[in-house]
């Protein structure tokens, strides 16, 4: 990228759908092609004719934007909202309390620094959390643009029809229900999704789609078959909804009411916006019991039994590094790093609630490898335990089916280890902020590139 280009820092944060609806707002919505993303070190190249506009559209849809290289020329008379579709999607004056409601906080974990001090372990796996995919804990709605017109509810389905055969939705928008029903307005009528806007279909398309179809199926606005006489303008989302966590953020809707509103603010030329819109979602039972794990005890995977056991074997696995970390305050295996605690590990088969290895970080001596990790010497005990006894154990690759207790969230070399080794379940009683294989922006156990996936629990 040459010099010339702005750097804007955006945290992005791992979530691949925020990525998605990032290239939508600046690729297609903005038109925008000279510009790079970086995801992981969370910043963007762009050009500075160009960072006006963008970090506008960026702020009012939730990215937290850092500071901006502002010692580069930027060109104010084309960032004007007149030159493009902004004006009617943007609001006319930024309100805070509608900033705020649309910036969520990302994570429904709390990120606060946790010190790697023993006395901190989690014993208890009633207070464990699943760490799933940045996307199913993202709390952004992944907002783009879009057209939408207010009817009567009378002549619903002709418009829908209509809507359907010469405005068909694009693929990645079949979540989206064409028809807004589930929310009530106050002059009793239903706003129709009529596309999403991009630079190929602006405010222009939207106006010549809605007066075709006010031509074609003869709606009469005198005869209070039509309210809108223009198209109004809407942010949907791009994203279709993993959880019902999503499905009713991205509705913007109320779920204590049961009358559902719908949030709207003023634009730039005073007329209304609306915040949101009903999706359709494709619930995955497991994923919902997975997001409810140290949050509903009766929503959640895990019976107290398992409870239990789980609480038995942190229990276990803590005393385990305290123990090695009394014995010597230097640990250069430790996946903190060569000033980090003792690690310790045990795996566990969950079927017969039996330790099948245990290991620690060593005490340092001459034969010491700094590549002794506690992990290391658990999946190597294992495989060497399947190697000498014939027993059931034999019968499944490696740690297939097996559980891992960890003191100390893996790094990403231990991480790797796990998941060449066919873990099942990783169990953590402390988070290693900044540099965990799981916890952090790798997210190793759930990357899509690699051929195994497996379940990690930690401390929130």
């Amino acid at each position: 990228m040459s010099e010339e280009y702005t750097k804007i820092n955006v945290n992005i944060g791992g979530c691949k759908n925020c990525l998605f609806s990032f290239h939508h707002l600046i690729g297609k919505y903005a038109d925008i092609k000279q510009y790079t993303v970086n995801s992981e070190e969370n910043f963007v190249s762009i050009h500075p004719v160009y960072t006006k506009r963008v970090t506008n559209l960026l702020r009012f849809i939730g990215f937290d934007i850092g500071d901006v290289n502002n010692h580069l020329q930027v060109y104010d008379e084309d960032s004007k909202a007149e030159y493009n579709d902004d004006r009617y999607f943007l609001p006319e004056f930024y309100d805070d309390y509608l900033i705020n409601f649309i910036a969520c906080k990302r994570k429904r974990i709390d990120n606060d620094y946790c010190t790697l001090e023993q006395d901190n372990h989690c014993i208890s796996a009633s207070k464990l959390i699943a760490v799933l995919p940045h996307e199913v804990e993202c709390c952004r709605s992944h907002l783009v643009p879009g057209w939408c017109v207010a009817v009567y509810s009378g002549d619903l389905r002709k418009i829908n029809q209509y809507l359907q055969s010469f405005e068909p939705l694009p693929e990645e928008l079949r979540h989206i229900k064409r028809i807004d029903s589930c929310r009530s307005y106050e002059n009793k009528s239903t706003h129709v999704f009529l596309q999403i806007a991009t630079s190929r279909y602006t405010w222009l398309d939207a106006n010549e789609t809605l007066s075709s179809m006010v031509d074609s199926l003869r709606l009469d606005s005198s005869d209070h078959q039509f309210i809108s006489t223009s198209p109004i303008p809407c942010w949907i989302p791009l994203c279709s909804p993993i959880t019902r966590k999503h499905q009713l953020l991205y509705s913007f809707s109320d779920d204590v009411s049961q009358e559902k509103k719908f949030l709207s603010f003023t634009n730039s030329l005073s007329k209304p916006v609306i915040l949101g819109w009903p999706c359709t979602l494709r619930a995955c039972p497991e994923l919902e019991r997975l997001v409810n794990v140290g949050q509903n005890s009766l929503l959640s995977c895990f019976s107290e039994l398992e409870l239990e056991r789980h609480s038995s074997w942190l229990k276990r696995v803590s005393t385990l590094s305290k123990k090695a970390q009394e014995l010597s305050d230097l640990h250069p295996q430790s996946c903190a790093g060569i000033n980090g605690p003792a690690c310790a590990v045990i795996i566990v088969d969950p079927e017969s609630n039996s330790p099948l290895a245990e290991s620690t970080t060593s005490v340092v001596t001459s034969d010491t490898s700094y590549l002794d990790h506690a992990v290391l010497l658990a999946v190597s005990a294992v495989a060497k335990l399947k190697r000498d006894i014939g027993n059931q154990y034999s019968n499944f690759y490696l740690c297939t089916n097996l559980d891992a207790y960890v003191s100390l969230e893996p790094c990403l070399m231990c991480g790797m280890a796990l998941l060449h080794n066919r873990i099942r379940r990783v169990f953590c009683c402390q988070k290693l902020e900044g540099n965990g294989a799981f916890t952090n922006i790798t997210r190793l156990h759930v990357r899509e590139q690699l051929n195994h996936h497996f379940r990690v629990f930690a401390p929130p």
